[in-house]
């Protein structure tokens, strides 16, 4: 049966039929939490800050205090840039496509600029958006201290942050020649932790509140593989559904509540 664009559209679930503008409202009167997409630019590996508002404060990164250097400017703000191409009318189904853009698996998603830029996951600079969170963080951090009794960030988790370490030392020829790239591909997002863990330890620096970091597991390990696809099978979904129950997730909902009274 074909399907024309009409009917497409029809199907599509109203929330990623809404354009970024439809949220800013909203968001600016606390109805909603602000949402950020951070995709990865592959021209430059700098990271695209989308966002249903202005967030120019974001991409500030002069030198402060009694630092002298000359850092790089590392986001590039997507209503600012594209503003002339009405930056605020793109889709939220769109934002989600650029923002889950992996490597073999999607055609590269191409910005109207020139030269043109092209989009890809955010998960390969920052996965669990916590340099982000943390800016955001640092920006209010004074208000946060005076207004509130403290920061939770809540980090959903398709893998145990625990691991085991790898035995190497079994392989062939083959195995030889192909291990050291196995490994940084396996190891990618451990390194991501491992920063992660040590930027939100030094927050503890310049912010008077406490912050509390909230783990959600799946248990994806190789008996309950499941797979990266927009289709998943039912004992894969059944598989995600159940993860609340497993013990450590509901401790981490039973500590979220606790802060949450």
């Amino acid at each position: 049966m074909k399907i024309n664009k009409m009917d497409y559209k029809q199907q599509l679930p109203e929330e990623v039929q809404k354009r970024l503008d439809d949220y800013t409202k909203d968001e600016q009167e606390s109805v909603i939490p602000t949402m950020f997409f951070t995709p990865c630019i592959i021209n430059d590996g700098r990271m695209l800050l989308v966002a249903s508002q202005n967030m120019s404060f974001l991409c500030d990164n002069k030198p402060i205090n009694q630092t002298f250097s000359s850092p790089l400017p590392e986001y590039v703000e997507f209503r600012r840039f594209f503003s002339e191409q009405d930056a605020g009318n793109t889709r939220l189904s769109s934002l989600y496509r650029i923002n889950a853009t992996f490597p073999y698996v999607f055609p590269v998603a191409t910005l109207p600029s020139t030269p043109a830029i092209e989009i890809m996951d955010g998960g390969i600079r920052d996965n669990y958006g916590v340099k982000t969170a943390l800016r955001y963080i640092y920006t209010y951090r004074n208000w946060i201290s005076t207004n509130t009794s403290g920061v939770v960030i809540i980090q959903i988790r398709d893998k145990y942050k625990e691991f085991e370490i790898r035995d190497n030392s079994q392989g062939g020829l083959i195995a030889n020649l192909t291990t050291p790239l196995e490994s940084f591909y396996v190891n990618f997002d451990k390194i991501q932790n491992f920063n992660h863990d040590e930027i939100i330890q030094y927050a503890s620096l310049w912010l008077d509140s406490p912050l509390d970091v909230i783990d959600f597991q799946l248990k994806n390990d190789e008996q309950t593989k499941i797979a990266m696809s927009w289709h998943l099978t039912t004992k894969e979904k059944n598989e995600v559904k159940n993860a609340i129950h497993q013990p450590e997730n509901r401790a981490a909902l039973a500590r979220l509540k606790q802060l949450l009274e």
